[in-house]
């Protein structure tokens, strides 16, 4: 092993080759930046870089053109890049706790687009970079749901279910509450806050339209109206609501008594 100081304080390691020539395998400059190369005599290549914080930067790419392609730093944290020297961008950073976070836009300006957590779930994310704000989740189960808002005040404004269903909800990040829920026997609206929203109304394909009361977990159903203007008006705890009055359209007006499924016309 050579060592031969440099003028600026820097000191170059070189190792004898038994062909002859010497051929530099370090550099470390005064500041605690230590360089290690790779390569035949006097086409040495940078290939990693220690700083004296801990970190370590890999290196790829021919003699003058080597770039940073990763950077390992003391907490376990691993960064990924690419691009031409002197530009190379972050695409990927790995965390010890397994988390992953992909990264698009030039050097200087990589934004967070995707995270990924050890439990199969990912957010999404748009926005500049310093300002990214959830965009959606995805949930190993397959649920999906959609944020809208700013960067720290995202709030939830819908999800989407594996068996089709879809719910949209509004309000406040913390309070979001549903209001409206899609589904394959029909579409169904909700009112009340976060937790104890209830249903209210129920829309079905035919065009027949549902009415309900009660408080969440309670409701019962109140009045039905159908397709051929037909109304009809309901009594009774839910699950057992009978029917009470039946009105058409022609504006005669049915009075029944009895329980639910024997309901008999009194008037």
């Amino acid at each position: 092993m050579v060592q031969v100081w440099r003028p600026d304080g820097s000191m170059e390691r070189y190792i004898i080759e038994e062909e002859g020539g010497r051929r530099l395998v370090s550099v470390e400059h005064g500041d605690g930046v230590l360089k290690f190369y790779g390569g035949k005599p006097l086409s040495e290549r940078l290939v990693s870089v220690k700083f004296p914080d801990g970190e370590v930067q890999q290196c790829e790419g021919e003699r003058g053109a080597e770039r940073v392609v990763r950077a390992h730093f003391p907490d376990g944290e691993v960064q990924h890049c690419e691009g031409e020297r002197g530009a190379e961008r972050v695409v990927r950073e790995e965390f010890p706790s397994g988390e992953v976070q992909h990264c698009e836009g030039e050097r200087g300006a990589e934004r967070l687009v995707r995270e990924e957590f050890p439990n199969g779930e990912m957010h999404y994310f748009e926005g500049e970079r310093g300002a990214e704000r959830l965009a959606g989740k995805d949930f190993p189960n397959g649920d999906v749901h959609y944020f809208e808002g700013e960067q720290g005040a995202e709030r939830l404004a819908g999800k989407d279910f594996p068996n089709g269903d879809v719910q949209y909800h509004k309000g406040e990040k913390g309070s979001e509450r549903m209001v409206r829920q899609d589904r394959s026997d029909g579409v169904q609206f909700y009112e009340g806050e976060q937790g104890g929203e209830r249903l209210v109304r129920k829309h079905f394909p035919n065009g027949a339209v549902q009415y309900y009361e009660g408080e969440n977990g309670v409701e019962r159903l109140v009045r039905l109206e159908l397709p051929n203007r037909q109304v009809q008006y309901y009594g009774g705890e839910m699950n057992a609501e009978r029917v009470l009055r039946l009105q058409f359209p022609d504006g005669r007006v049915l009075h029944l008594e009895g329980e639910r499924g024997a309901e008999r016309c009194v008037r």
